[in-house]
């Protein structure tokens, strides 16, 4: 939709030197940066009602890479594998509709390795 702005935003936390033998471990191999705070201001929106669409993957919520760890990091992974790892990786969602007179300051906050996608949309849902 051409009317809809999309913001994506991700903290990237670099792998660790001994990524390979952590990963075959089945231990998180990436460096922990710690949270960072991002603050957006969305400016030259028409005024009206806009809806919010958000959408996160972190370690609990759509992580590919989180679920194959707890599952103890098969290699290779069989069918029946691939497909749980497919059906748990799914992003955490919220929406919220909300007035906006021109402009929009939204707030948050992601861990490492962290990715959010928001999608403000004119109008109600």
């Amino acid at each position: 939709d051409q009317d809809t702005v999309a913001v994506l935003l991700y903290h990237y936390g670099h792998y660790v030197d001994t990524y390979q033998a952590l990963r075959t471990k089945g231990q998180y191999a990436f460096q922990d940066s710690g949270p960072r705070q991002f603050n957006l201001l969305l400016t030259g929106l028409k005024e009206g009602v806009y809806t919010f669409s958000m959408y996160r993957i972190d370690s609990t919520h759509g992580s590919a890479y989180d679920t194959w760890l707890q599952m103890g990091s098969p290699e290779p992974m069989n069918t029946e594998q691939v497909d749980y790892i497919q059906r748990l990786s799914i992003p955490s969602y919220t929406t919220c509709q909300e007035y906006v007179p021109r402009q929009y300051h939204y707030t948050t906050t992601l861990g490492s390795n962290e990715v959010e996608l928001i999608l403000c949309k004119p109008g109600a849902i």
